[in-house]
């Protein structure tokens, strides 16, 4: 299994409520749909400035044919912009 982490920096002033509802209306739908995505996951910083989108896929030529559509500087939902993206091999998954 492999990760693609997609980092990003967000605006000041945003609520966690407004970038979930952003998240919901235009990145859910968008990677519902990516070829061989196992599951994704997006947090937020305690501070509300920084929030990484974690995605799952079971191969490392989905990641990265992901990622090849992601760079850095790039706008991303909620008025975010990214500012690191990686692909990683995911070592161990702990499913709860």
């Amino acid at each position: 299994m492999w990760a693609l982490v997609v980092t990003v920096s967000l605006p000041l002033g945003k609520s966690p409520d407004q970038l979930r509802e952003d998240l919901t209306e235009s990145a859910v739908p968008a990677t519902a749909n990516l070829s061989s995505l196992v599951d994704a996951t997006w947090t937020l910083s305690e501070d509300g400035r920084k929030g990484i989108g974690f995605y799952r896929f079971t191969s490392r030529d989905a990641a990265q044919a992901r990622a090849s559509g992601v760079g850095i500087g790039d706008a991303a939902p909620g008025g975010a912009t990214v500012i690191d993206v990686e692909v990683l091999e995911v070592l161990v998954d702990i499913t709860g």
